[in-house]
C-alpha cells in the first residue's frame, strides 16, 4: 500500500523504507518487499530498508522517503 502512494509518472533515484514491527523481517519477507520495489520502479533505483523492532504486538508501520530526479 505504501508503494502505491508514490506517483508512477516520476523518476525515482532512491527509496528508503523504515519498517516498524513487533518481529524481525525474515529473509523471505524482505525479498518480497525488494521484488515489489524493483517491479514497480527502475532497476537502477537505490533502495535501503531500516527494520525497527517495537514492543507493540500485532503492529506494523511502514514509512517511506524517496528522491526524484
Amino acid at each position: 500500500e505504501t508503494l502505491s502512494q508514490i506517483p508512477e509518472n516520476i523518476s525515482i533515484n532512491f527509496l528508503i523504507l523504515r519498517i516498524k514491527a513487533d518481529s524481525e523481517l525474515s529473509l523471505d519477507e524482505f525479498s518480497v518487499i525488494e521484488s515489489a520495489i524493483y517491479n514497480q520502479f527502475d532497476d537502477n533505483i537505490s533502495f535501503w530498508c531500516a527494520p525497527i523492532r517495537i514492543d507493540e504486538p500485532d503492529c506494523c508501520w511502514i514509512e517511506g522517503i524517496y528522491g526524484v530526479a
